[in-house]
Order: C-alpha cells, then structure tokens, then sequence
C-alpha cells in the first residue's frame, strides 16, 4: 500500500475524486451486503447448511468493508469525503 499512496498523491484531482468515490462505494456496498445477509435474508433460511454459508458471506463482506476502510486511512488524502 506504500507504492498506492505515493501513486494517489499523482492523479490529477478529477482521479482523485474518482478513486475516493469507488472506494466510498464499494466499503458502502459491502457494508450493507453485511447486514443483509444476516439480518433480513438468513433469518427466513431454514437449512443450516444455507445459513452457514450465509453466515460466512457476511464475515467476508465484513472483511472487505475494512480492508476497503484501511485503504481510505492509508491511501486517500479526505477520508471526511468518502465516508460522508
């Protein structure tokens, strides 16, 4: 993530913007992929074997959403602008 930081502070800032957006978008998506997954659709899933699963989706959208978080922490120079 060093060499993704040093590159950042070169985009022009249209690609700044850009960049920021996607990666707001993405932590946004999995984010709510999370909560989905266990609180509306695992709850009417009868097999247990669905619900682990579903169960493991959700821990993987979690895993994303962070690791898109410390991409936003490590990388982005207004990390106000992507969470907001």
């Amino acid at each position: 993530m060093t060499a993704d930081a040093k590159d950042y502070k070169l985009l022009t800032s249209a690609e700044k913007r850009m960049y920021d957006l996607v990666l707001a978008q993405l932590i946004a998506n999995d984010s709510i992929q999370t909560n989905q997954l266990m609180d509306r659709i695992n709850s009417y899933v009868t097999s247990p074997i669905v619900n682990a699963c579903l169960s493991r989706q959700s821990s993987e959208e979690s895993t994303h959403s962070y690791s898109y978080s410390v991409m936003a922490e490590d990388i982005a120079m207004d990390t106000d602008r992507i969470y907001n």
